[in-house]
């Protein structure tokens, strides 16, 4: 049965153990965990931790300093970021999904704005799940956490056939989910609500762009890039 530390630890991405002469370690690594076990230590993995532990229990947290504490997020806060890392990876794959297909009139110029706004996304999600990572969630952006997520939003988006009105879409989903963190009274530090702002603002340049190409479009159909459905 997981102790409460082996608990709190696992949250903090720690699943590897180093027990010698008496002191336990907590790490990241399993080559970190042998080196500190030694030949006369133990060394194992935190794999009998139950997820649902981990779920029901993330904000559980030791003695920590002021300094640490700062960066930690409540549950909700946690929730909420993990929903963000997942509609931010479905949308990297959805517009690379785009700048694949285009092609006949308006490729170039389409080929490369999707292109510009998949690369984009990808630092967004990186630097987010790693903020929430460092926050006690890194349970939330476990594969089985994102993956319903991402499906589930993609499937959304995938209805709209237009690339230019799903990407309204996705980043209007987007916004809306960010905003209503902000909005929440949920405990989020001030480097990640820094953060949270700037992909606001950043995604408020996708929109102009997209609407701008779509208004075109609608004003001379005969220079619609082809997409294959």
């Amino acid at each position: 049965m997981p102790t409460k530390q082996d608990i709190t630890q696992y949250c903090r991405g720690n699943r590897f153990v180093a027990v010698r002469g008496g002191k336990t370690s907590y790490v990241p690594r399993r080559a970190q965990a042998l080196a500190l076990a030694g030949p006369q230590g133990q060394a194992y993995e935190l794999a009998d931790v139950p997820s649902r532990s981990v779920r029901r229990n993330p904000e559980i947290s030791p003695e920590t300093t002021p300094a640490e504490d700062a960066y930690k997020l409540d549950i909700g806060a946690i929730t909420f970021c993990g929903g963000i890392v997942a509609l931010l990876i479905a949308m990297r794959t959805m517009y690379q999904s785009a700048h694949w297909q285009a092609h006949g009139p308006g490729f170039y110029g389409d080929h490369k704005l999707f292109s510009d706004l998949y690369k984009s996304v990808e630092a967004e999600y990186d630097t987010l799940a790693e903020k929430v990572t460092a926050g006690g969630g890194a349970y939330v952006v476990d594969l089985d956490n994102l993956a319903p997520a991402i499906k589930s939003s993609s499937m959304l988006w995938a209805r709209v056939a237009d690339p230019f009105e799903r990407g309204l879409k996705a980043e209007a989903d987007l916004a809306a989910t960010i905003n209503e963190l902000l909005n929440s009274g949920f405990k989020v530090p001030r480097g990640l609500q820094t953060f949270l702002e700037s992909i606001l603002d950043a995604h408020g340049k996708n929109v102009y762009f997209l609407t701008q190409r779509a208004d075109s479009l609608r004003e001379n159909p005969a220079r619609r890039t082809r997409y294959c459905r």
